[in-house]
């Protein structure tokens, strides 16, 4: 029976020996979607601004792509006075994202939508006083296919995206990170801001923007159809939900008249 429990711890150890594969979710994490808001630039530190939830306006674009915060908490090489220089094995290189998208239905059942795996690019240093390395990966965690479907119905919806990080340590072990839940609301013109002074009240539909503009042009969002109000004045000219906000269709053509 001894020499049985050898051999099969044995073969255990060797299996965990040739997959490589570091299962500790802690050591490499997903903390977050990173908010452009501001100064249109996101950083890998600790202290980058994140977001809570997500807005996809679908009459802008179809697919939402978030530059996700992760972080690396495996320890650095240990080295020891006047030891010959060694490569630092601890940095991960992030490869690729799985992702699942899901959505309550009527009877308030989850369903699952899409799910779809991408390669990535990204990169985080290990920990270091105790403190993680960090990095950013851009994902769509709604791709443009599932974007157009659901803004199709007309209505807001919100959808949960699931997404979970692969990569490498630059020690040759393949590692994952935990899976990150962020929810999306995917919705057409909602995302357009009104201003009152373009307003015409003799319209048939209002909120709108179809009084001329004496005013000089409102700044450009970071990311126009993700996230940040659009000023109706900046796409009057090319989106009907920037003219007003109830267009009427009419031969596949929206219109405010």
């Amino acid at each position: 029976m001894s020499r049985l429990l050898a051999l099969t711890g044995a073969i255990a150890l060797t299996g965990a020996y040739a997959s490589g594969c570091k299962e500790s979710e802690s050591e490499f994490f997903i903390k977050g979607v990173a908010s452009f808001q501001g100064t249109c630039t996101a950083q890998a530190q600790a202290d980058q601004i994140l977001l809570f939830e997500g807005v996809l306006d679908a009459t802008f674009q179809r697919d939402y792509n978030a530059a996700l915060l992760f972080g690396n908490q495996l320890a650095q090489v240990d080295r020891v006075p006047d030891e010959k220089i060694r490569t630092e094995t601890s940095r991960i290189v992030v490869q690729s994202a799985e992702v699942s998208i899901e959505v309550p239905d009527d009877s308030g059942e989850v369903r699952l939508v899409k799910s779809y795996s991408v390669p990535v690019s990204g990169f985080a240093n290990p920990t270091r006083s105790g403190e993680p390395g960090y990095g950013l990966v851009s994902v769509p965690l709604v791709d443009a296919a599932t974007g157009i479907q659901l803004a199709a119905t007309g209505r807001p919806i919100k959808v949960n995206s699931k997404v979970k990080l692969y990569g490498r340590s630059l020690g040759g072990d393949d590692v994952h990170s935990n899976e990150f839940n962020f929810v999306v609301t995917i919705c057409r013109g909602c995302l357009v801001s009104y201003d009152p002074t373009l307003n015409d009240a003799g319209a048939a539909s209002s909120p709108n923007c179809l009084l001329p503009s004496t005013s000089a042009p409102s700044a450009v969002p970071c990311q126009i159809g993700q996230d940040s109000p659009v000023p109706c004045a900046l796409c009057i000219s090319t989106n009907a939900y920037c003219q007003c906000a109830n267009p009427t269709s009419a031969n596949g053509v929206l219109s405010c008249q």
